[in-house]
């Protein structure tokens, strides 16, 4: 039954609104989108090769609490799981058109940079730069 005589103000109901429509629907897609992110930073990392042994459990160890924390928040409120599935549907989308993320210097700090595989010019402007850092093998000059 609702009392007629509760005066809120309309700031209120639309604060209170507001926190619902973040809390069910827009905070289970960040979950989706940042558990994803997570494990392919984490797959991305191990798959450099020389990588302290530290990093790679700290990383797999955060993705895996950052994927059980939002499991166990879709587990409380059925409600959530399908933005939740929205979430980790579009981000593995999005993460299979990313060619790299690459580290640039910018305003003196080391800023992550995404590198589209429909960008062409970025994609090879970034294997050269691997490739004058890490020379291949092939080009050793004994063969080896």
């Amino acid at each position: 039954m609702v009392d007629n005589t509760l005066a809120l103000s309309q700031n209120a109901l639309l604060w209170f609104h507001a926190k619902q429509i973040f809390w069910l629907y827009l905070f289970p897609v960040i979950m989706g989108f940042v558990s994803v992110l997570c494990m392919q930073i984490y797959m991305r990392v191990g798959q450099m090769g020389k990588v302290k042994a530290r990093t790679a459990f700290l990383l797999a160890a955060g993705s895996a609490m950052i994927n059980v924390w939002g499991w166990a928040h879709m587990a409380r409120t059925p409600a959530m799981i399908p933005a939740y599935g929205c979430g980790v549907g579009s981000m593995a989308a999005l993460m299979t058109r990313v060619y790299a993320i690459a580290l640039h210097q910018r305003w003196g700090l080391r800023v992550p940079t995404v590198i589209w595989k429909g960008n062409p010019a970025a994609v090879a402007e970034f294997r050269a730069q691997v490739s004058r850092t890490y020379p291949s093998k092939t080009s050793h000059p004994t063969g080896v």
